[in-house]
């Protein structure tokens, strides 16, 4: 699994709306059926504000299923 996705969501620090890329953090478990969710970091586009933010899990699942491929280049 790519450690790297984009999906289509908003920036807390700039309001940016737009593709955002979501990269999974060292030592996080993002196996776990049971959990409430999970952390990733967050990298803004617009404001280039990395954060790590908690991902609930239904939503985790949601950018799983309409994650864009980060470029190659990238």
């Amino acid at each position: 699994m790519s450690t790297k996705i984009r999906v289509w969501s908003h920036c807390d620090d700039c309001h940016f709306d737009g593709l955002i890329d979501y990269s999974m953090i060292e030592g996080e478990d993002y196996d776990d059926p049971d959990s409430l969710g999970v952390m990733l970091r967050q990298d803004c586009p617009s404001c280039e504000t990395a954060v790590n933010t908690f991902i609930p899990t239904d939503l985790y699942q949601e950018f799983l299923a309409g994650c864009q491929p980060p470029k190659e280049d990238e």
